[in-house]
């Protein structure tokens, strides 16, 4: 992680000057795919269509619905 901060700062770019075999990619608004960071090897991600509201979804399927209670 420090690693690519220090890159970061120096470059202006995550990966460095130096090609890598994990490429941190550009930011594409479109596919909004992003760089997994973790403690096995890093990698570019593909995001899925329900990768922002899985958790949401999975959490508030068990709630009771709020619209009983008149809210």
């Amino acid at each position: 992680m420090m690693q690519y901060w220090a890159e970061f700062a120096r470059t202006g770019n995550p990966s460095g000057l130096v090609a890598t075999e994990a490429e941190w990619p550009l930011y594409n608004a479109t596919e909004q795919n992003f760089f997994l960071l973790n403690t096995e090897s890093s990698k570019e991600v593909e995001k899925e269509p329900d990768h922002n509201c899985g958790f949401l979804k999975r959490h508030f399927s068990k709630a009771e619905d709020p619209r009983k209670f008149g809210y």
